[in-house]
This record gives C-alpha cells, structure tokens and sequence, in this order.
C-alpha cells in the first residue's frame, strides 16, 4: 500500500512540475521578443493578434429594423404556406414569392417579410422609410379585409422599465 501512495505522490509531483513548467513558458512578458522558450513561433502568432482590429460591435442603432412587425396568419392561402415553409431554406426565395404576393394585393406592396414561423405566421415589417406613409393602423385594416385572416397582431417585446 505504501508503494502505491509513494508512486501516486510521485506522479502528482512530476505533473505539477511539468503544468508549471508549460504555464511559465507562456507567460513571456515581452510579446516582440525573439526567444519564446520551446515555441519560437508565438512571438509572430502574439504580434499578429495585437495588429488585427477588433471586429465592430454591432448595436441596435446600427441595425436598420422597421417601425412595426405584425404577426399574421391566414388560412387557406397557399402562397403563404409556401413562404412560411421555405424561409428557413430559402430566405431569398421566400422575400420573393412574398413581395409577387404583396404587389398583388391593394395596399400591401412595400412591405418587408421578417421572419416565419413553423406554424405558418409571417412576420411581416413595414418599413421605416415606408412611400406611402402607411401608418400600422392601416397595415391592420388591410389584412382586416381578408376573409381568410386568423390573426393579425402587432409584434411586441417588453423591455425592462428604467426604474424610478
């Protein structure tokens, strides 16, 4: 039993050593310097990193998002089917088939396809810089007109109130 202890005491002292012994060797201060102990190419690897710019954080001001989205629904139309189902795989092609379907409804064109959902909703936008000066109130009661509509609800995220 003594052996054993001896020998596992052993290990754990030799794998201290040696951890210690590579993390020294990575915590070189100077970065430019020639001599980087058993790896002589982490000085240009270090240099390179410092030299690359950091990528642009992309912030919800930079991100050019619609004044509304609504969630509509409609039954029995084939074409939104179709959008809902292949969104996912073919994102172009279902911006495509959506706005050949919009252009075909009065009141519609101009609208900005979202997003989709599995069950067949679309999330329709309608655009900041809207031509028609559209406001969502009309968006509603055009989709209203549709005998085959489900639902249409404004599209809404709660954010955290500021506190007072």
């Amino acid at each position: 039993m003594a052996y054993r202890l001896g020998a596992h005491l052993a290990l754990g002292v030799w794998f201290s050593a040696t951890t210690l012994g590579g993390c020294a060797a990575f915590a070189q201060s100077d970065p430019a310097a020639q001599s980087t102990g058993w790896n002589p190419g982490l000085a240009q690897i270090r240099l390179k990193m410092m030299d690359t710019p950091a990528p642009e954080l992309v912030t919800v001001e930079s991100v050019a998002a619609p004044v509304t989205s609504f969630i509509v629904r409609l039954r029995g139309e084939p074409d939104f089917d179709k959008i809902a189902k292949s969104f996912r795989r073919d994102k172009a092609g279902a911006v495509a088939t959506f706005q050949a379907w919009c252009k075909r409804h009065s009141g519609l064109d101009g609208l900005v396809l979202v997003g989709a959902s599995y069950s067949g909703e679309l999330i329709i936008g309608l655009p900041t810089n809207d031509r028609f000066n559209r406001t969502p109130a009309d968006i509603i009661e055009r989709f209203e007109a549709f005998d085959n509509l489900a639902y249409i609800e404004v599209d809404t995220m709660a954010h955290p109130s500021k506190g007072k």
